[in-house]
């Protein structure tokens, strides 16, 4: 008979056998290998091999498993991070450099007619150059976020209270509706946060199905973690809409006056199952709309 190392050349054999070695003197070797087969496959496998007694003889057993598959689920999923990555990055880049223009022209305008302007005009003006300060800061906020799942986000300590009142254009509440947010500090990732309370608060201004009413934005530390309540007291969802909720642009019974994509709470519970946190929706039709994210410790 033969053995498989047979097929293969000496100083190839010698490298197949070393592991066999250090599992005779240390009791186990386990290694990670990319091995080419002699029928030229080339697989990835994870081989243990440890050392036992028979009739005073010292032999090994090995147990190979066949890890390619998930070796290549792996790569696959770490090239579409890297696309993402530079997407987001490219992205951020053009949209900022018009943005950075735009101020920068307001800046010409204010600087060649300030004397002929009143108070009002210089109020939008500076209102505009606000307003493309928070674009781009948003913009960052952006990139940060394409990059989770490769870099750990660090946790720091703010009041949502204020984080809400600094995003507040971007969901473009009605003067007519009230909308209160509770004033405590908590340690989360910010970035995050700001994305979730960003498309729940969203959600709950382009649902209410009128101009006035109350918004309100509840968070309690818990015993195990953070939860932020968005509820609203408008026109609420139906038991078809309620089940759907949650899945990608779904436009189940959706009014067509209403403004989204549908991407709004399916990127929320994407989100926070990545910190291993939970979402949860109740509503009442024409009563309101109540939804939950848990974040742990």
């Amino acid at each position: 008979g033969y053995t498989t190392v047979e097929e293969y050349e000496p100083d190839q054999v010698e490298l197949f056998l070393a592991n066999d070695k250090t599992a005779f003197t240390q009791g186990v070797h386990k290694c990670l290998e990319t091995i080419a087969f002699p029928n030229g496959e080339i697989r990835t496998v994870e081989t243990t091999k440890t050392r036992f007694m028979y009739d005073e003889e010292s032999f090994i057993v090995g147990i190979c498993v066949d890890l390619t598959e998930q070796q290549h689920l792996v790569q696959q999923f770490e090239a579409k991070q890297n696309e993402l990555s530079q997407f987001a990055d490219l992205a951020t880049h053009d949209m900022r450099k018009p943005l950075n223009n735009i101020h920068q022209l307001v800046d010409y305008i204010i600087e060649d007619n300030e004397m002929n302007f009143d108070n009002t005009t210089h109020s939008q003006l500076n209102e505009i150059q606000s307003r493309c300060r928070s674009m781009s800061t948003f913009l960052s906020d952006m990139y940060e976020y394409a990059q989770i799942g490769q870099e750990k986000v660090t946790a720091t300590t703010f009041n949502p209270k204020s984080l809400v009142a600094e995003m507040a254009y971007l969901f473009d509440i009605p003067s007519t509706m009230r909308l209160t947010v509770s004033d405590i500090e908590v340690t989360l990732p910010q970035v995050p946060v700001k994305m979730i309370l960003l498309q729940l608060l969203t959600n709950a201004v382009n649902h209410y199905g009128a101009s006035t009413g109350t918004i309100t934005v509840d968070v309690d530390i818990v015993k195990h973690g953070v939860t932020m309540r968005v509820t609203d007291s408008g026109q609420g969802m139906n038991d078809l809409l309620q089940k759907n909720a949650f899945e990608l642009f779904n436009h189940a019974n959706r009014n067509k006056h209403v403004k989204g994509s549908g991407k709004g709470l399916p990127m929320v519970k994407k989100l926070i199952e990545q910190y291993r946190g939970k979402v949860t929706l109740t509503s009442r039709l024409n009563e309101g709309t109540a939804v939950t994210v848990f974040w742990p410790n």
